[in-house]
């Protein structure tokens, strides 16, 4: 099992260096930042900075027979302006100058490429359970607002 071989310390410089690998796959020519600002990668070709968040392993729900992701974006919160709109008030890190976030599921190997902007302070991912897991014949697809994300490299281009 992943979990029990690596340390707390590492999971996000392994997601990091898992992302970058990803990128160069795809023609991309990533570049790590050593200062941590908030930014982990620069992508040399166009210049989009990216922060990558991993999570090991999902929780199991056995109501919608899904698994689940979740992220907490902890550095930040939000407050409502004068006209009712939420406006990001960063604490700690700075991630205004972040294009996009890469959130990496370890367990099922997948990655979600999502717009800053798109991003709330807690983030989390539906992965549906395999038909031959399940156990009775109803079933609902989990949807999640990040779908269209879901391995969407192509918005790093």
């Amino acid at each position: 099992m992943i979990a029990s071989k690596i340390q707390a310390p590492n999971i996000g410089k392994a997601g990091e260096l898992r992302v970058r690998s990803e990128l160069m796959f795809r023609g991309l020519t990533p570049a790590a930042c050593d200062q941590d600002n908030g930014i982990d990668i620069i992508i040399c070709d166009n210049k989009k900075t990216i922060q990558v968040k991993t999570s090991l392993k999902a929780h199991y729900s056995k109501k919608d027979y899904s698994y689940r992701y979740s992220f907490s974006i902890r550095q930040s919160q939000f407050r409502s302006s004068r006209d009712g709109l939420y406006e990001r008030v960063h604490t700690r890190k700075n991630y205004s100058g972040i294009d996009y976030f890469v959130f990496f599921c370890v367990e099922h190997d997948i990655f979600y490429i999502v717009p800053e902007k798109e991003i709330g302070e807690k983030v989390s991912f539906c992965i549906a359970t395999p038909d031959k897991e399940r156990k009775y014949n109803y079933y609902k697809e989990p949807v999640s607002k990040y779908e269209k994300y879901k391995n969407n490299w192509d918005l790093l281009k």
